[in-house]
């Protein structure tokens, strides 16, 4: 096969290594394809490469390839390896997961999903909540046991998620029971018995199925799983919109075939049926079909080669990654799975030389597995091996902590990538105590618990004293208090008053500004950031922070009352709040075998391989209905031999595979993978009893470790990951304009940052405009009314307080008749809204690059073809000079919102796709005499210099840590005081005492 027309030498090189079976793939273009690609085989290659040939050989726009796949890490991937391919264009392909496109669908066409537009994403608790009041009802009786009526509520609401995965409506399960009742059966009379219960159980599902669907709508919300649903829906209901999206997608890519589930498969179908002979791309395994328990089935794969008949089906053999022994080792475990009908596994052949056995380590106790995994990875760090190519992977998340714990200790750098539950953080704990003490000051426990919080400075052994008098004399704590000495006791008087003070303020504040109120006030981000453990627990606080946004924004009103309501619900139901470690921290990675899919390293550990937690692990099913057994996880040992295959195969040089008989309460044996494992293949070691305790001792006892110095938040190499991988927006420039700190904490850690009802107020008004400007670009003349009509609409789904949701409303809709009756009909009509733009770059040295993004709120296409930028503003209207900076500082002329639009020309100049004329302010509100205004500039070719000399002197700046030890002009900014804090803090880390330490 020759090598394509080429003016691409990336291209070019790459193409030249590719085998006979890939490049077929990357060359055909046209039509259905079906790639069957095993671990290693190079598919990410495939995917880009074949993105960047139909680029090549057709005239296809970027934005009309759309690339669909399962995960956001495998999203990432394929757009990174793009960029090394094809450059900035690779940010113009849509590349998505299933959810993730279906959000963009909605997005972009907004007024097909009132639905989805006009509700709120509901959150898990208020699903409960939901679920809860449905199965109360008089004529719910299976679901709503005696003993216990609130059995069946979690169960209920994962067979709903099942169900909508497999793209079924209550409608179509209620036709399904009764369809399998109609059905002559010979059953003997226990078996009749099991079935009428087990008929009347799915019965009751399905009514409370339906219901819970009438609630979603009556209540205004949707679910996650909602998006995918609706644009099904609209997608088969409407013709004209689908017919939208097919001609915006010619061709159509998806990865990780194997795990889809139905209604991400219709979704594929639907893209595709305009033609019989689609150009429809998918790649999969059915060997790492590893997603089962999230809807996906392995009768979808393949099914759209047994659909389209003259698909091309390539099967890639040669595996780039493992040596041969892993790879036989692998399939020696895999081949006890039944194939695919119609396929055998076929051994995969490496093109690797050389390669030793797989290990297998038996310990005694899961003390000395831990200990002897931990040597071993020292001993390949001691023989130069990089962290971040040494893996250990497990089966649970609640496997990670004790690893990390022993890592740490002996001063490994390593990131835990596995989530973790953020309730279970310390300073969530410790806020969530304090708030319940705050609540509810005459709970004793609580209140005693609060008081002890080292952030309230109260002496202990006052909290005891005062304790064991209120038990003494059966009072009340919080009496006991406030009838103990003020002189003896200062200390909890204290305590006790800013409890009181802050259970006051509760009631008149939004329970996120509350919140971030009393982070500030007890000193939490102080100690936070003085911490040798401060990333890991800054992120832990962020990711609670923005949980707890996401549950306000859920509701109409969330206060305290509101918030303990819902933490109440997360603790009685045991939902799981979860967060990822160390995102961007250098180190051994773990993380469990499901997150390692897709990912490869030099050296695999895969611990805790003991029977129960590799495989033969117990699952109850407390539904079963025939329409969707096929996609439920029940823990079958085919489901679980995959996941032991994909962790098997994640290894390019060395497996290590561990357990220990002491490894539960009644001790264990190795799990059944390992003895199906080709003993010709693998090496088993028995390790000597207890041969880590005496280093176990030392390693518990270990309290500080120079590795400290690898988790702090002025790690140079945390602080560079993470600058570069985030795009670089206009208000991230601003903000370190303003000040490097206020930058560094809100922008970069992105420290809790309640939204002011101004800003709440300005993004009520923006959607407004979004949604006005759309009719109004249609040749639709919404009138005024409307309009006020949205605006409310948008207000009242914002977490406003009262008073400020009605002051807002009046403040808009005074500001928009205005706006409306100065300009209306007389707009261009030819726009579009919310441009999004990333892509374009600027060079901070020549191994350097920062990526820059934005949204654009309007542009104006002008009858030259050249554009207007339009950026509205929602402040009192500011004169020209004010706007360019040339007012001073203290009358807050610091050219912020020039800078704004010259930052949107740089962006729109690498884009390419738009030549921008002017960029104009328009305020929306009037200025004191009632008169609005715009401003509009044109860009010249010096101010784009400035901006981007201003960018390369931040980013230098970030990347050298050169900031660190300034201040801006506030001398009461907040950030600057953490930043010194901070700086103070690495001051000392990087002294000779420190280090001697």
């Amino acid at each position: 096969m020759s090598l394509p027309s080429s003016t691409s030498p990336v291209f070019d090189r790459a193409y030249r290594t590719l085998n006979a079976a890939q490049k077929k793939a990357v060359d055909t273009i046209e039509g259905p394809v079906v790639v069957i690609a095993g671990p290693g085989t190079g598919k990410t290659t495939l995917l880009t490469l074949r993105i960047a040939n139909i680029l090549r050989l057709t005239d296809t726009a970027p934005d009309s390839i759309l690339a669909l796949t399962f995960t956001e890490s495998g999203a990432f991937a394929m757009r990174r390896k793009l960029l090394e391919t094809i450059g900035p264009a690779a940010y113009r392909v849509a590349i998505h997961t299933f959810h993730g496109f279906a959000s963009q669908v909605i997005e972009h066409h907004q007024d097909y999903f009132p639905r989805i537009i006009g509700s709120k994403l509901i959150t898990e608790p208020e699903q409960i909540r939901i679920i809860q009041k449905i199965i109360e009802s008089r004529d719910i009786e299976m679901l709503r046991p005696f003993g216990d009526p609130e059995y069946y509520v979690s169960p209920v609401l994962r067979e709903i998620h099942i169900l909508k995965r497999e793209n079924i409506t209550p409608a179509e399960l209620a036709q399904s029971i009764e369809a399998e009742a109609s059905q002559e059966v010979k059953r003997s009379a226990t078996e009749q018995e099991k079935y009428e219960k087990r008929t009347l159980k799915n019965k009751e599902l399905a009514l409370v199925y339906a219901r819970y669907e009438k609630a979603l709508a009556k209540e205004k919300y949707y679910d996650f799983d909602d998006m995918l649903l609706e644009v099904i829906r609209i997608m088969e209901s409407q013709p004209e919109f689908k017919l939208i999206l097919q001609e915006q997608y010619q061709y159509i890519l998806a990865d990780e075939h194997q795990d889809a589930n139905a209604a991400q498969n219709r979704i594929l179908e639907l893209l595709s049926d305009f033609h019989d002979s689609p150009n429809l791309f998918i790649v999969g395994d059915d060997k790492q079909a590893i997603y089962r328990f999230q809807g996906a089935s392995l009768e979808n794969f393949l099914y759209f080669s047994h659909k389209y008949p003259d698909a091309v089906v390539i099967d890639l053999e040669h595996n780039y990654r493992s040596h041969q022994v892993i790879l036989d080792a692998s399939h020696s475990v895999i081949t006890n799975n039944p194939g695919m009908p119609g396929r055998t596994h076929a051994k995969l052949i490496s093109l690797q030389v050389g390669g030793g056995p797989v290990h297998v380590s038996e310990y005694m106790t899961a003390d000395d597995e831990r200990i002897g995994v931990m040597h071993a990875i020292k001993k390949l760090i001691d023989g130069g091996e990089k962290h971040s190519e040494i893996a250990i992977l497990y089966r649970d998340n609640k496997h990670s902590g004790p690893l990390s714990d022993m890592l740490r200790s002996e001063g490994i750098p390593h990131r835990v990538e596995s989530e973790t539950d953020i309730m279970h953080e310390v300073d969530v704990v410790k806020i969530v105590t304090l708030c319940k003490a705050i609540f509810d000051p005459s709970d004793d426990a609580v209140l005693a618990q609060a008081l002890l919080l080292p952030e309230l400075a109260v002496d202990p052994a006052h909290v005891m004293e005062i304790s064991e008098r209120a038990y003494r004399d059966k009072k009340p704590l919080h009496q006991c208090i406030k009838s103990s000495s003020r002189t003896t006791y200062a200390d909890i008087h204290r305590a006790y008053d800013k409890i009181v003070r802050w259970s006051r303020d509760a009631n008149t504040l939004s329970f996120t500004v509350f919140l971030q109120k009393i982070i500030q006030e007890t000193g939490f981000y102080t100690s936070i950031v003085e911490a040798p453990d401060s990333l890991d627990r800054m992120h832990a606080l962020n990711a609670f922070y923005e949980y707890i946004t996401d549950a306000s924004r859920s509701m109409k009103t969330f206060r305290l009352k509101e918030f303990i309501a819902y933490i109440t619900v997360i603790e009685e139901h045991g939902l799981s709040r979860r967060k990822t470690h160390g995102e961007h921290t250098v180190g051994v990675r773990l993380m469990t075998a499901h997150r390692a899919k897709g990912q490869e390293f030099n050296h695999v550990f895969i611990v805790h391989a003991v029977d129960g937690v590799w495989g033969s692990r117990s699952s109850r099913n407390l539904f079963h209905i025939p329409v969707i057994e096929h996609a439920r996880a029940t823990g079958r040992i085919d489901d679980e031999r995959r996941l032991f295959y994909v962790a098997l195969t994640r290894a390019r040089e060395t497996v290590t595979i561990s357990w220990a008989q002491g490894d539960g309460s009644e001790g264990a044996v190795a799990s059944r993978f390992i003895t199906e494992i080709d003993p010709r293949c693998m090496v088993i070691e028995k390790k000597d009893k207890g041969v880590a305790h005496a280093t176990l001792h030392r390693v518990l006892g270990s309290t500080l470790h120079p590795y400290a110095d690898k988790n702090t938040l002025l790690n140079p190499e945390f602080v560079r990951s993470k600058f570069l991988a985030q795009p670089l927006s206009v208000t991230h420039l601003n903000n370190y304009i303003e000040c490097p700190w206020r930058y560094f904490f809100v922008n970069l850690i992105r420290i809790p940052q309640a939204e002011s009802k101004h800003q709440l107020y300005g993004t009520a008004i923006h959607a407004v405009l979004r949604t006005f400007f759309a009719s109004y670009a249609q040749g639709e003349d919404m009138v005024l009314k409307r309009m006020i009509e949205i605006f409310r609409g948008q207000i009242d789904m914002l977490p406003f307080m009262a008073d400020d949701r009605e002051d807002s409303f009046k403040k808009g809709k005074k500001a928009l008749e205005g706006y409306y009756k100065t300009y209306y009909p007389h707009w261009n009509r030819a726009v579009l809204l919310e441009y999004a733009v990333r892509g374009t770059e600027v060079s901070v040295d020549k191994d350097t690059v920062v990526t820059l993004s934005g949204k654009l709120d309007k542009i104006e296409i002008n009858t030259d073809d050249s554009v207007t930028v339009v950026d509205y503003k929602t402040g009192k209207p500011k004169s020209r000079n004010h706007i360019q900076g040339n007012v001073s500082s203290d009358a807050g002329g610091e050219g912020n919102y020039f800078r704004q639009l010259a930052f949107y020309k740089l962006l729109l100049d690498g884009d390419t796709k738009f030549r921008m004329k002017y960029g104009e302010i328009d305020f929306v509100e009037p200025n004191d005499r009632g008169i609005y205004k715009k401003e509009r500039f044109e860009i010249t070719d010096t101010d784009i210099e400035k901006v981007t000399g201003e960018i390369v002197s931040m980013s230098r700046a970030l990347l050298s840590l050169s900031f660190v030890g300034t201040t801006c002009d506030n001398k009461k900014c907040e950030y600057c005081m953490l930043g010194k804090i901070i700086s103070r803090v690495n001051t000392a880390r990087n002294s000779t005492e420190w280090k001697h330490l």
